[in-house]
């Protein structure tokens, strides 16, 4: 696992999180049943129990503000993230999560022909 090209901020803490909060104007939506991940030690577990390879494929359904993707975009994991909440891919690249390996789309996601159409992000996105 590729830990040693870790993005700053660590996303993953009370302090960075309520900010990115604060700068974007942004609140945990119920209607989404939205959280926000804190807990940097909750991340590394998820990621370490996943034994990602470099360059594995992982499909993250709601980043949120990319507290998760990026713990597994700092693994060398190829990030393929959904999020359905429009106001947060903008987040995500402005975080520089949705950089190099990681892709942010907005919409939802058809898993063997079953869904709803995706979303428009409003941003082209």
């Amino acid at each position: 696992m590729r830990m040693d090209t870790a993005i700053h901020p660590t996303i993953a803490s009370r302090e960075v999180t309520q900010h990115i909060l604060k700068v974007f104007h942004l609140r945990a939506s119920k209607k989404l049943g939205q959280n926000f991940l804190i807990d940097a030690a909750v991340v590394r577990g998820i990621v370490e129990a996943a034994e990602l390879q470099e360059g594995d494929r992982v499909l993250e359904i709601g980043p949120g503000i990319g507290t998760l993707t990026q713990g597994l975009a700092e693994s060398g994991a190829q990030v393929t993230a959904v999020e359905l909440d429009k106001k947060l891919p903008a987040v995500l690249a402005d975080a520089g999560v949705s950089s190099g390996c990681t892709t942010v789309a907005c919409g939802t996601v058809t898993w063997r022909g079953l869904g709803v159409p995706a979303a428009s992000c409003g941003s082209g996105r």
